[in-house]
């Protein structure tokens, strides 16, 4: 990060690597030796970096390696990382925040490489309008964490702060936040927290701690989110939901596939992580989770860490009706997807309305009214 008038700090959470060496690309791969400090991290500070500098951490003199934690990938994941000034962005009046009671929300869901011929942040902001006057309210992002390649549908994340550079760059996405804003579009931020996608992710050369090879899933292992000597993969995680609100401006999150998170019941992520994520925006924030097998309580009471949940059910059903694909989780609705989308819908109301009747309304207070049955 940058340091005022001393340079740049840079840090990384090794603990497999014996030596670790900053490379600062920018600069001719002019080495600076880190030092290691507590419980696996390395540091250093570079009185010559500054915005604009790019670079790789090279790990015991060998292999190099970007970093995970970049605020920009500008080559995409197996480049060098950009060093990027937060505050480059200037937030006019009326751009940083969208505040809307959820009943109000009219969600569209965005692929921002689809949405225009251009597929880029700059292009999508300039056809916002199109949107306000079709009567949306909400746009859900679809994610935009750095992958490999230029094509991609987003779940495939491998540089969860760095925005695609196949989209634009940091200050494009934040000037999106701040169009759809002036418009009185609220965004939401389609995020995946549950896996890394199948290339570009480094971390098993350095850090394989930060996966449980115990615990399955059909992306790979799944995060280590419970051992206590494994904070930082639970920080890594939690502290991105912060990022996003607080330093993009975005008035929400959507968590996908919340079910694959294998976490520790004494220490509940997703109610941590809603409680953090909030304090970092400082204002209201809506969290929606997608969730295999959901759990009510998660999301019908005040006291609930969520908002709202993506029902699957209905999803795949309308997923299976309206296309030829039947592969993987679509296989079991291609027999009668009609019949099972009107079971899922009748099964839905059922549950929501179970909802009301035990807790008297449903979702966080912040976001609307209380809901009667």
């Amino acid at each position: 990060m940058l340091d005022g008038d001393r340079g740049v700090r840079y840090r990384l959470w090794a603990p497999s690597a014996k030596s670790l060496s900053l490379v600062v690309a920018s600069d001719g791969d002019r080495k600076v030796r880190m030092q290691r400090t507590a419980d696996g991290w390395f540091e250093c500070v570079d009185l010559h970096s500054r915005a604009g500098t790019r670079y790789w951490y090279e790990l015991d003199d060998d292999a190099r390696v970007p970093d995970p934690a970049a605020r920009f990938m500008p080559h995409g994941p197996h480049a060098p990382s950009e060093v990027v000034d937060p505050a480059s962005f200037a937030w006019q009046p009326g751009t940083e925040t969208c505040v809307r009671p959820q009943r109000e929300y009219v969600f569209y869901e965005l692929h921002v490489g689809t949405f225009t011929p251009e597929g880029t942040f700059a292009a999508a902001a300039s056809h916002l309008e199109y949107l306000a006057e079709l009567g949306v309210t909400a746009i859900e992002l679809m994610p935009v964490a750095q992958a490999a390649g230029s094509k991609n549908w987003g779940y495939d994340g491998v540089g969860f702060y760095a925005p695609s550079c196949a989209y634009g760059r940091p200050d494009d996405l934040k000037a999106f936040v701040a169009r759809a804003h002036v418009l009185g579009l609220c965004v939401i931020l389609d995020v995946v927290y549950n896996h890394f996608g199948p290339e570009g992710n480094y971390l098993h050369r350095y850090a394989p701690s930060f996966f449980d090879e115990r615990c399955p899933t059909p992306w790979g292992p799944a995060l280590d989110l419970t051992s206590r000597s494994n904070e930082p993969a639970r920080a890594y995680i939690i502290e991105n939901a912060c990022y996003w609100l607080a330093e993009y401006r975005f008035d929400g999150l959507r968590l996908d596939a919340v079910s694959a998170l294998h976490e520790d019941a004494r220490r509940p992520l997703l109610e941590q992580l809603s409680v953090r994520a909030r304090e970092a925006a400082g204002r209201p924030a809506f969290i929606a989770i997608e969730h295999e097998h959901l759990d009510p309580e998660l999301v019908s009471n005040e006291k609930a860490p969520c908002d709202a949940a993506w029902s699957d059910e209905v999803h795949h059903s309308l997923h299976t009706a309206i296309s030829s694909e039947r592969d993987g989780y679509y296989r079991e609705y291609a027999a009668r997807p009609i019949a099972r989308l009107g079971r899922a819908l009748a099964e839905e109301r059922s549950r929501f309305v179970q909802c009301l009747q035990n807790h008297d309304h449903i979702g966080n207070r912040p976001f609307g009214e209380r809901i009667t049955a």
